[in-house]
């Protein structure tokens, strides 16, 4: 592999490059990684030699998107370490589907943030124990566990944003690049 840094005019040039078949991608801080004309998971090769023109080939990057938001419980309260992920529809080798592309928990605000997103169509939803509900380790030396109540056994559904149980019913929301939604 060769690397070379962009000029501040975005050029850059590689020189010496024996004929042959090359692959091409870029990257910088802020922006999505990419490969030379890029397309679901494959990328086109660049071909070099003799009457071969490689000249003034452009690599595009898309600036990354941003979702975050905040979960909050029935009474309006935030809702700490909440499991929040995020679904993009992808075509991957001809099969389509929902796929979970990133994921975060909640802090003590009930806020979260997923990153690096490229363009599309994105889901979210959120999935939490309460409190209540989880159980910890029996302190007991003697291994016994404690008796617990199972009347505090509860969990809420995933929620989808906004405000769905399925995710037939959630509501997509439109990234594009370098979007904080």
């Amino acid at each position: 592999p060769q690397s070379v840094v962009t000029g501040t005019d975005g050029r850059f040039e590689f020189d010496g490059l024996a004929p042959g078949k090359y692959s091409l991608s870029g990257a910088r801080g802020g922006f999505l990684d990419a490969a030379y004309d890029h397309h679901e998971q494959f990328s086109t090769a660049i071909v070099t030699g003799a009457g071969l023109n490689t000249e003034n080939l452009t690599l595009r990057l898309d600036p990354m998107a941003m979702i975050s938001g905040r979960v909050i419980d029935e009474a309006g309260e935030a809702v700490r370490k909440a499991e929040v992920s995020v679904y993009r529809d992808v075509n991957q080798s001809g099969q389509g589907g929902t796929r979970i592309v990133g994921s975060a928990q909640t802090d003590d605000l009930g806020v979260f943030e997923v990153s690096s997103l490229a363009p599309g169509n994105y889901f979210v939803s959120a999935v939490v124990a309460p409190w209540y509900a989880v159980h910890p380790p029996s302190a007991d030396p003697s291994g016994v566990p404690a008796a617990i109540s199972r009347n505090l056994d509860v969990a809420y559904p995933t929620c989808f944003y906004a405000n769905a149980v399925d995710i037939r019913e959630a509501t997509p929301i439109p990234v594009k690049g370098g979007d904080h939604i």
